[in-house]
């Protein structure tokens, strides 16, 4: 037996006797050192230290040994080996950060919130103006459907004010339009026959969404006088105990167990257009994994919605349709005058623990779009200028440039004009202002030299890192 277990892993480089599933999950792939042996190696211990970090690396049955360990630490100990999650008491597993956001410990300042809600309500009266809907809707957190397993240390502080509470009396306050889907599901959840969130998933379920989008889509046509979105009917569709979609099992497939743990009885709908042919309306949709669900559990966003609609995930990458993620399309990339000018509804998604992020920056673009495009024009400038400089800094692949269907220069332009939307325009101009005193103050010169040969940098660089730094301490400041 002792033999089998030394031998087993240089049968299975060799053989592949064990078919292995590879981990899930966000980690860091470690490089082996392959450190030389030597009599200097030797003696401090480095060959043996760092031989033995690379076997640990090489071993063809990692995967295998991890999944073991992290079965037998569920199993056994009914501990997760993920960070953050804890399990509760009827088996749901838990983010522990969605529970700080419930109980306002990631709490923002008052003003914040308000100053952002105050430029959403310039921002939201400007796009209808144009013809344009904006709306806010908000994705219920998990741990607000299971109140009755959050760790009893925890229950005291569920009535502290947090994020979503704040955002949502300012939305009141400012009279601004948002769906609360955490407000509505919670009335409705006991009319649910499944499960609104699944034990081993973080995410709206399957079902949920299905329920979601029918309600969405009514809102909309009920909400906005020239749109007309078809009407969808719920059917019965596939029940399942073990083929989960999406992320239905997503805590459970991040924990990376030897075997597949959840017995819930899922139920996967058919979702179906009962209209005919309308005009699609064109989408544009910011927000976070939750979002995501609307267009990865079944088709019907791809089907609704004109083939020009986006999802800006985060407002950073461009996440549907699939073909700008497969490309990794970022937000800057894009055209966002054209962009905004000819969409027909907007679309902030911020799940309970987001809101905290007031809109993803999105709300302050378009406020600076529509307040102060003089300004941005004047930094776009500026930005393009640095940029252009710098070519090399800049990597835009032939992909990204074929599925644009533009050419880099004016994705240059566009990325430009986007940092410039939020500001960065500012902070360059200052920069070079600083910089230019800099070099017209000869002690402060001096100074500044003697410390970039003391760091071994250039002077520009150390000059640029000792500008960004002073205007992060006056952004403090104020």
């Amino acid at each position: 037996m002792f033999i089998v277990i030394i031998a087993l892993p240089h049968l299975q480089r060799n053989f592949k006797i064990i078919e292995q599933k590879p981990l899930k999950g966000a980690f860091t792939r470690k490089k082996p050192k392959n450190t030389s042996l030597s009599f200097e190696t030797w003696s401090n211990s480095i060959f043996q230290k760092n031989t033995e970090r690379d076997l640990k690396i090489k071993n063809p049955l990692k995967s295998t040994a991890i999944r073991l360990i992290n079965q037998f630490q569920y199993s056994f100990m009914k501990s997760p080996s993920s960070k953050g999650l804890f399990i509760t008491e009827n088996g749901t597993l838990m983010p522990t950060h969605y529970i700080n956001s419930l109980v306002g410990k990631d709490l923002i300042p008052l003003d914040s919130v308000n100053n952002s809600m105050r430029m959403a309500k310039f921002v939201q009266d400007s796009l209808e103006r144009r013809g344009i809907k904006l709306l806010f809707l908000i994705a219920p957190g998990k741990p607000s459907f299971n109140l009755d397993q959050v760790p009893k240390y925890f229950t005291s502080q569920l009535n502290a004010n947090n994020n979503y509470k704040q955002f949502i009396e300012s939305c009141k306050k400012y009279d601004i339009e948002y769906i609360d889907y955490k407000r509505i599901l919670l009335e409705n959840k006991d009319s649910f026959e499944y499960p609104i969130f699944t034990k081993f998933g973080v995410h709206w379920s399957g079902n949920t969404i299905a329920h979601v989008t029918k309600d969405l889509f009514e809102y909309i046509n009920n909400s906005v006088n020239d749109i007309e979105i078809p009407k969808i009917e719920i059917l019965p569709g596939e029940k399942t105990v073990r083929d989960y979609k999406f992320t239905d099992y997503d805590i459970g497939e991040s924990m990376n167990l030897m075997f597949f743990e959840s017995e819930e009885t899922l139920h996967y709908p058919r979702v179906v257009i009962k209209e005919g042919e309308k005009k699609k309306p064109k989408l544009i949709a910011i927000g976070d994994s939750f979002f995501q669900s609307f267009v990865n559990f079944d088709n019907t966003f791809n089907e609704v919605f004109d083939k020009s609609s986006k999802f800006y995930f985060y407002n950073k990458i461009v996440d549907w349709p699939i073909k700008y993620q497969e490309v990794g399309i970022k937000t800057e990339y894009l055209d966002m005058k054209k962009e905004i000018n000819s969409t027909d509804i907007i679309i902030i998604e911020m799940s309970e623990q987001n809101t905290k992020y007031l809109g993803y920056q999105f709300i302050h673009q378009l406020y600076n779009l529509f307040t102060a495009i003089n300004t941005v024009n004047e930094g776009a400038h500026l930005i393009y200028d640095d940029i252009s400089k710098n070519e090399k800094s800049l990597k835009v692949s032939s992909e990204t440039i074929n599925t644009l269907k533009i050419n880099r220069t004016n994705i240059v332009k566009n990325i430009a004009f986007n940092r410039a939307l939020k500001g960065e325009g500012n902070n360059l101009k200052q920069i070079n202002k600083i910089i230019a005193n800099m070099r017209s103050n000869p002690k402060w010169l001096d100074k500044l030299k003697k410390q970039a040969k003391e760091k071994e940098i250039s002077l520009e660089k150390n000059m640029l890192l000792n500008a960004k730094y002073l205007i992060k301490q006056r952004q403090k400041s104020n």
